[in-house]
């Protein structure tokens, strides 16, 4: 436990140099952002119909809302995540092990950037890493290990929709434990595991069955897809998205530890922990690969669930590879990696959008609390403003219609020279009323974001 709390805070140290590299918050950031803040306002079923999860919004809000908040609850549990792996891969395969995996996990550079963020992967490994772990210990073990496993895997559901893979895996592995040995005592266990996810989940339940009229597991968007995947109709053509998903695993690994998770997962044969590590890794890449064709989109953050899991993998094929030179060639072999890694992973981010902070601000000394549509609701957050568009996930509408029905009701119009390449760039020449303001938000820094913000004419 001494070597799992002493990892735990060089990953914290890590993630806190990351944060202080970030420059802007993230792409979904408001969303979790403004969910928070109508939180703590008591519009608590507004800030739900938003669509995400609600575990990281209501814990931003229990530190005050805010984007302090936001950063301080994902970087902790993010760095938090370190105990759960290294007592699953430790518990599983062996000490040597769950120290790489840890390593590992600490210094990856894209485990370390989308865990720095106000983004929701950071409390989710902590949960489901939580879950996988006590789910282990529940196929040998008490009740309470079960119940742990339950509770866990359903804030990791309350968290990301993901984290419904949680129950799911360590309940068949239940099932095939009482198969095994031939005994009706882990599907006690199994129904341990059910109640504590039902009884965590039920109120999020019955909030989208009285959202929706009917059952369903989320708002976001997993009813279109369940009956898109149950008609065997697929959004898009799926080749493209298959290329993209080895692409997303490729920058999830930061391709250097991928064949180590390839040799590892060829070594995972040889006991019950490290299949346990593996079959649900697999299932986690399976399940994404499955819904590809019928979301019609994958990003590599999907994919970061099952690495956390692989890192078991990995670990397995470092310690054998460490095995045939001796010592401490395979150790500080470990240290250069840390060091390397670390480096990478705590690089400045999103240097690029500082214009972004500079246009927020002129918009909130021209009008506070504006109403704004833009590309990028960033933007949007840092002039204090409020979102005037907003169905399900966009910022910005999606059709020439839609935009000119709802163009009329905003104070400002904001674009970005990433969408100078869009239709919907085109439009605002069209639209009366809007004049473009000329003022130059990069500042004179290189490399800038350029913005371009169209004030109503007065």
């Amino acid at each position: 436990m001494k070597a799992a709390l002493q990892l735990g805070a060089f990953a914290l140290g890590v993630r806190v140099l990351a944060w202080s590299g970030t420059c802007t918050i993230g792409s979904d950031s408001f969303i979790y952002l403004d969910m928070a803040g109508r939180i703590l306002d008591g519009q608590i079923a507004d800030a739900l119909r938003w669509a995400a999860h609600p575990a990281y919004p209501f814990l931003i809000a229990g530190l005050g809302g805010g984007e302090f908040a936001g950063f301080l609850v994902a970087v902790v549990l993010g760095a938090a995540a370190t105990l759960p792996l290294y007592l699953l891969v430790r518990d599983a395969v062996g000490e040597r092990e769950a120290v790489v995996a840890a390593v590992m996990y600490s210094v990856m550079p894209g485990l370390v950037e989308i865990s720095s963020d106000i983004m929701t992967e950071g409390p989710f490994f902590c949960f489901f890493l939580f879950a996988l772990w006590t789910g282990w210990r529940a196929l040998d073990g008490h009740a309470g290990w079960a119940l742990a496993s339950g509770a866990f895997s359903g804030f990791a559901y309350l968290t990301r929709n993901e984290g419904l893979l949680a129950p799911a895996a360590v309940g068949s592995w239940l099932v095939v434990e009482a198969i095994r040995r031939k005994t009706w005592k882990p599907l006690l266990n199994v129904a341990a595991l059910s109640l504590a996810w039902f009884v965590v989940a039920l109120p999020y339940l019955l909030w989208i069955h009285r959202e929706l009229g009917r059952w369903a597991l989320s708002l976001k968007g997993s009813g279109r897809v369940a009956t898109a995947m149950a008609s065997g109709e697929a959004r898009v053509a799926a080749g493209a998205l298959y290329v993209r998903f080895l692409e997303c695993i490729w920058r999830g690994t930061a391709g250097v530890v991928l064949p180590f998770v390839v040799w590892g997962l060829c070594r995972s044969f040889k006991s019950r922990g490290r299949i346990y590590l593996a079959t649900i890794g697999l299932a986690y890449l399976g399940a994404i690969l499955y819904a590809l064709p019928y979301v019609g989109y994958v990003g590599y953050r999907y994919v970061l669930g099952a690495i956390c899991v692989l890192l078991g993998a990995a670990s397995i094929a470092w310690v054998e590879l460490a095995d045939r030179f001796k010592e401490p060639v395979g150790r500080w072999a470990l240290v250069a990696f840390a060091v390397v890694m670390g480096c990478w992973g705590a690089m400045p981010h999103r240097w690029s959008e500082q214009s972004f902070i500079e246009a927020g601000r002129w918009i909130a000394a021209q009008k506070p609390k504006a109403s704004i549509i833009a590309s990028t609701d960033k933007i949007i957050w840092y002039a204090g403003g409020e979102i005037t568009y907003r169905r399900h996930w966009e910022s910005f509408p999606p059709t020439q219609t839609e935009f000119a029905e709802n163009a009329p009701k905003a104070d400002f119009i904001v674009l970005t020279s990433r969408d100078t390449e869009k239709k919907h760039f085109a439009w605002i020449g069209d639209l009366d009323g809007f004049e473009k303001v000329g003022e130059d938000f990069t500042r004179g820094r290189r490399k800038q974001v350029e913005v371009f913000i169209f004030r109503r004419r007065r």
